[in-house]
């Protein structure tokens, strides 16, 4: 299992961000292994990115782009097998773009440290590139309480600090 991070996180940030990422992959029982890239960008790029594929012009904290069409389960190689890195063998899972500066605003205003909302957020991300969704209140109905549960399971005290 690969979790690329494109930019440059403090320790203690990146440990929690890859502390989601095997969290989210445990609770949905991920077994054959997976490749998501996670891109650091500035507020700029991000509303640019936003504008662009989503049509809104605005800062978000974090942007989901997956590869495959998820089911909302854990995915397998021979069910994508073109999406399959041949030298690693891993499942091209998607790409994350997270805003940093949205983060710290975030954590701030909700009162919780920034590698909080840094691994929050990464498992809202992740969750995405799975397929769930809360454009619709029974998307929302189903994914958040998933999110809480995942991201609990994987919470610590240092985490929640």
């Amino acid at each position: 299992m690969t979790l690329e991070i494109i930019g440059q996180l403090e320790k203690e940030q990146e440990e929690a961000v890859r502390s989601a990422f095997r969290g989210v992959l445990a609770y949905i029982g991920q077994k054959d292994s997976v490749y998501v890239e996670l891109t650091l960008a500035s507020p700029q790029e991000i509303q640019e990115v936003n504008r662009e594929i989503r049509g809104i012009d605005r800062v978000t904290d974090i942007l989901s782009f997956p590869t495959l069409l998820s089911e909302k389960r854990a995915v397998k190689a021979d069910e994508y097998p073109q999406d399959v890195d041949p030298e690693s063998g891993e499942i091209m899972l998607g790409e994350l773009l997270l805003c940093m500066d949205r983060a710290k605003e975030q954590a701030e205003e909700y009162g919780h440290s920034l590698k909080r909302e840094v691994a929050f957020l990464v498992t809202h991300g992740l969750l995405h590139l799975y397929g769930y969704d809360h454009v619709e209140k029974e998307d929302e109905e189903e994914m958040f309480p998933l999110q809480e549960k995942s991201f609990s399971q994987r919470a610590s005290s240092a985490l929640m600090g």
